[in-house]
């Protein structure tokens, strides 16, 4: 769990800094590299509750 916060936080922090360099250059490959980041964390984070799910499933 410690893990998925971390992950949480750095994320954040990356995304934040995306949308600055975005605001002050005005370049698009910002924006798409925001985008394709926070889908990596997205799929990312469904992974990580998929197995918690099957774990607590399948340990009853």
């Amino acid at each position: 769990m410690i893990l998925v916060r971390v992950l949480l936080i750095f994320s954040a922090l990356f995304l934040a800094g995306i949308g600055i360099a975005f605001l002050v250059t005005r370049d698009r490959k910002y924006l798409r590299l925001g985008g394709r980041f926070f889908q990596a964390v997205l799929v990312a984070l469904v992974c990580y509750g998929l197995f918690y799910v099957f774990s607590r499933v399948l340990l009853l």
